[in-house]
């Protein structure tokens, strides 16, 4: 990885060398040619697919959607040089609000969600908006600036549907917040979202569940309740069946009683 200042800001770099021998007319080695080919983009695209990956991963486990968040949150924490930081919010549509569920760095006091326009964030895919020195003390492994600029992305459990969480994602000092970048940003809410949808499938199956044993236990305490309530007068009956039987016999011929 090289920092090269280029396309007006300082770049994060990475570059291949091959190196070759030019011999000079009696075959002697006399120089070399050195042959660099710029990698920038496929080094960086493959760290970005080594993040989803592990994100995907790590979530599969989750169960609700609390662990969701924060397995995702934790997960990007280890990736700080591809995401500088990352902020997951609840979201509840009904009242607009938003809760921090969790986070990939420290918090500190600049990561309140009332900085973080949603609202307008909710019309977009991807909202990018400057974040001044708000994070000048964040540091970046391997880089020598804190982020200047940060993406929020609304999560989606369907295309159409309401947002149930946002995602505050730093963007790197280093790379142009470009189409691929942005893309990277939405693909790692959708996997977010991904886990999130999984998560409630499985709670609302977990209560189905429960409520089928409910059901189950209230059914067999019914039938063992009505068996009790019967069991009384039928033993009741019983006996003065027998009775009757016993002096039905006395009074009846032999031949009658045992046809």
């Amino acid at each position: 990885m090289f920092t090269v200042f280029r396309n007006n800001y300082l770049e994060e770099c990475y570059f291949s060398f091959s190196y070759s021998p030019i011999r000079d007319d009696n075959g002697v080695w006399a120089a070399y040619s050195t042959t660099v080919l710029d990698m920038t983009e496929q080094v960086l695209k493959i760290g970005g697919g080594k993040v989803l990956r592990d994100l995907a991963s790590r979530m599969a486990e989750a169960r609700h959607e609390e662990e969701v968040l924060r397995v995702s949150a934790e997960t990007l924490g280890q990736y700080r040089a591809t995401a500088p930081f990352a902020f997951l919010y609840e979201y509840r549509a009904a009242d607009g609000q938003a809760r921090l569920a969790s986070a990939s760095v420290e918090t500190g006091g600049w990561n309140t969600h009332v900085i973080w326009p949603f609202q307008n964030a909710l019309s977009e895919d991807c909202l990018v908006m400057e974040l001044g020195e708000r994070a000048s003390e964040l540091s970046i492994p391997g880089w020598p600036s804190p982020p200047r600029q940060a993406s929020v992305l609304p999560i989606r459990l369907g295309e159409h549907s309401e947002a149930a969480a946002f995602m505050v994602l730093g963007i790197h000092p280093g790379r142009a917040f470009d189409d691929t970048y942005r893309e990277f940003a939405r693909r790692i809410a959708e996997q977010i979202a991904i886990g999130l949808a999984s998560a409630r499938a499985h709670e609302q199956e977990r209560r189905r569940t429960e409520a089928l044993a409910e059901i189950d236990r209230a059914k067999t305490a019914f039938f063992s309740n009505v068996s009790h309530e019967f069991r009384t007068p039928l033993a009741l009956m019983l006996v003065h069946s027998k009775k009757c039987y016993r002096k039905a016999r006395e009074r009846l011929s032999p031949e009658v009683t045992s046809s």
